[in-house]
Parts: structure tokens; sequence; C-alpha cells
């Protein structure tokens, strides 16, 4: 089914196939870190990709949060 350029590519190293059924597998091959479990208190380990991606997200919505505070509605009219 693949061309044969590509297929050389594998035989020489040159390109790599992996098999994965979960997108966390292929986190971990193209980021060479451990994508991360989520524990009971729904939390991913600090160190994982997850737990990183979590951390960042919630650094946005306190952005958020704290914009939309700083500029009220009448404000924002003002502008």
């Amino acid at each position: 089914m693949m061309k044969k350029e590509i297929l050389e590519s594998v035989d020489n190293n040159k390109f790599h196939i992996y098999p994965v059924e979960k997108i966390s597998q292929g986190i971990e091959i193209l980021t060479g870190k451990k994508a991360g479990e989520i524990n009971k208190e729904g939390q991913y380990p600090k160190d994982s990709v997850y737990g990183k991606v979590k951390k960042r997200l919630e650094e946005y919505v306190e952005r958020a949060y704290a914009l939309k505070k700083k500029y009220s509605r009448n404000e924002i009219e003002d502008i």
C-alpha cells in the first residue's frame, strides 16, 4: 500500500512508522516524554505532557477572568 520511496526510507532508517492505539502513545513518541495518566483526584503528574498542558490552560483561564474583572462591560464600551 505504501509508496516504494517510503518503504526504502524505512529500510534505510530515514523514516519511521510507529503503530499507536492511543494519542498518548503518539505524544510520547513525538516528545520523548510521558503523556501522563490521570489519578483519582483528576490530576496528571506535573512533569507529564498532559500535566503541563493542564497547567497552561488553567493559566489562560486565570488571565481571562482577571481581564474580565479589570474591564467591566461599561469600560469596554468607552474604549
